[in-house]
């Protein structure tokens, strides 16, 4: 899970659970295999490849990196220069 760029779930709460209730993947932040390993700094559930997608989200939307042909290319320019603009603008500084 560590070397995964990004991991898409359901719910916040399957992710970092609650203050009452840790979650599927924050139980996992320290843990112990007997005779095997000790880990001490597993998963960190606040890290940014953690992405939500309700069930019953638009398909238009999320879909699998494979269906190249609905991608928004239209904005891949618009986008870059937002990312990699070295001169400021409104939009970014």
């Amino acid at each position: 899970m560590n070397a995964a760029d990004f991991i898409i779930t359901s719910t916040y709460q399957e992710i970092a659970g609650s203050k009452d209730k840790p979650g599927q993947y924050e139980s996992h932040t320290a843990f112990t295999m007997p005779g095997l390993c000790r880990v001490v700094s597993g998963i960190n559930v606040f890290d940014p490849k953690f992405n939500i997608a309700a069930p019953g989200a638009d398909q238009s939307v999320y879909f699998p990196s494979t269906m190249k042909q609905q991608r928004l290319t239209l904005f891949h320019p618009a986008i870059e220069e937002l990312l990699y603009s070295k001169s400021d603008n409104e939009e970014h500084m």
